[in-house]
Order: structure tokens, then sequence, then C-alpha cells
């Protein structure tokens, strides 16, 4: 059985190279004559600027992570925010080399794992709620920002309130109202007991989210917060290279942009997640060249972020070496 799922997942990785191959012939394709272009536009970066983006980003990563230790503490597991921004910071880095965008979930489950052994099944549905609420708010993000979006009908703003509507009620739903039939009916739809098994013990899990609604509309609303300084931060890494995109068509093309790029069709979504950035902001005239300086101005600052990690680990990794000599009197503590 390991053996069959090792090459299932070798030939799924396989087939997601060679997908970021094919997508990025496509995006050089579009580039065309316009590679001097590209490369003016990055040598001419507005450090100043990039290095608020970075900054924000930095930010917005603590936020997020606030909100994982919310959603940790319900599942009685007890972690600080530092440790806990490490880790999602270096999921940041993974999500964009791995052969999918889950990649740095896995490691923060992982590391989750490694530090609570005895909740393995909260720690898993912790870390993927997370990840869950995070993309429900990116859709009622979209949903509230489309009616502002120049390229939306007069017409089709009614339609548009009312799904964000009945996304509330829906929401509001499965959070108050008692949702027993609705688990014995996909209880029912389990075909092994495996699988039912597994379904019983994830529905135990949520069910002490339920019982934390408090926490829950705390955690959405900061996922709210996160997702709105997301698209906020892109809108000013496009200022850094000189690029005016209006901020509402960013609310639409940035949140569709993110779920397209969990399609596991290419490696961290390199290549794909140029097309589809070309192919929704070419409908207001931003040309394919800028498209591309943004998203590599993005790779810059995630090799950055990597270059950093690696010598705050280096350093730390020296002190608490100091320090355990220090210990046995070989050198003094901190040195």
């Amino acid at each position: 059985m390991k053996l069959q799922l090792k090459k299932i997942f070798e030939k799924k990785t396989l087939l997601q190279v060679v997908g970021s191959i094919v997508l990025i012939g496509l995006v050089l394709a579009l580039v065309g004559r316009e590679r001097d272009d590209l490369i003016s536009s990055i040598a001419n970066i507005d450090l100043g600027l990039f290095s608020l983006s970075f900054v924000i980003f930095l930010a917005n990563k603590l936020i997020s992570s606030y909100r994982w230790k919310m959603l940790l503490v319900v599942q009685d597991i007890h972690a600080r925010i530092w440790p806990l921004f490490r880790v999602s910071l270096l999921a940041v880095v993974l999500n964009s080399f791995l052969p999918s965008t889950l990649g740095g979930d896995s490691a923060r489950i992982v590391w989750l794992i490694q530090g609570n052994p005895s909740k393995k099944a909260s720690s898993v549905v912790a870390t993927l709620f997370d990840r869950f609420q995070g993309m429900v708010a990116l859709v009622f993000l979209v949903l509230i920002m489309l009616p502002f979006n120049q390229l939306i009908e007069p017409q089709m703003r009614m339609i548009l309130y009312a799904s964000t509507g009945a996304l509330m009620v829906v929401m509001a739903y499965l959070l108050w109202a008692r949702t027993t039939w609705l688990v014995r009916l996909v209880s029912r739809l389990m075909v092994t007991d495996w699988l039912k098994d597994r379904f019983d013990q994830l529905v135990g899990v949520l069910r002490i989210y339920k019982r934390s609604k408090s926490v829950l509309f705390n955690s959405f609303i900061f996922a709210l917060l996160f997702q709105t300084l997301a698209v906020i931060n892109q809108y000013i890494r496009f200022k850094s290279i000189g690029v005016e995109v209006p901020l509402p068509f960013l609310f639409l093309a940035i949140p569709v942009t993110t779920l397209v790029v969990t399609i596991p069709i290419s490696v961290g979504g390199i290549g794909l997640r140029e097309v589809t950035l070309i192919s929704l902001l070419g409908l207001i005239g931003i040309e394919s060249y800028e498209v591309v300086s943004y998203t590599i101005v993005g790779y810059a600052s995630v090799l950055l972020l990597s270059i950093l990690m690696f010598f705050y680990n280096l350093i730390t990794g020296a002190l608490r070496k100091s320090d355990t000599a220090g210990d046995h009197g070989q050198s003094p503590p901190g040195l």
C-alpha cells in the first residue's frame, strides 16, 4: 500500500513539474518581445515600497499566527505566538517550492504533532480548519467587494449582495443550529468503516469549535482582516514596480488567483499564478510583462524571507550551543 502511494505521489509530482514547465513556457510566450520592459520594471523597483510590502507581509503573518493560536487553544493545544509565527513563515517558503500549496500546512501539522503527540487528530483538524476558514473569508471578501468593481453590471449587484447574505445565513445556521441530520446524512455516504470512523472523529473535534462560538467569530474577523491586508499588500507591490491597478479589481483578481493556485497542476503554483493573473488583469489593460514583474517581486520576497530565516536559525542555533557549553562550565552563558 505504501509503495503504491509512493508511486502515485511520484507520478503526481512529475505531472506538476511538467505542468509548471508548460505554463512557464506559455507565460514567456505571452511576454514575447516585452522582455526588455520586464527587466526595466524590475530594475527600477521602488525599494521603499518593496520594504513596506515586506513589513506588511510579516505583520499579516503575525495576525494569521495569532488566529491559528486561537483555534489551537480550543483544542487544548497551547503554543507561544513566536514559534507559531516562525513555523507559519516556514510554511510560506515551503508553499513556494513544494508540489502543492498544502505543503506548508503539512509542515505546520508535523510541527504541532511533535510537540503534542497525544493530540494528532486535534492538530490536523485545527490546522486544516484554519486553512478552511481562511478560504471562506476569501470568498466572503470577494462577494463583498464585487459590487464595487467597475466591470460588474449594475443589475448584478443585487444578486451579489443576495449571495453574500445567503452565505451569511448558511454560516450562521451551521454555527448555531442543530445539524445532527446533516451529520447523519454525510455519515451514511461513508462507504467503509474506516471512512466512517475518520468522519466521526472529525465531527467530534469540530463540535468543540461549535461550542466555542465566540472564538469562531473572532477568528473569522481576524481571517477577514488578514485577507484584506493581503490584497492591499499586493496593491503596494504593484505600485513598487510602477503599475497602477484599481484596488477594487485586486479584491477580485487576488482572491480568485489564490483559489485557482490551490489546483495541484504546478509546483507551488509557479506558472499557474502568472497565467491566471495575466488573464484577469489583462481585462483592465495591464500588460503581461507587468504581471510577470509583479510575480518576480513576490518570489524575491520569499527568497528574502528564506535568507532571513536561515541567518536567524544560524544565529539562534549558535547561541543555544553557547548556552549549553556555558552550562557545562566551558564558556559563559550567552556567549
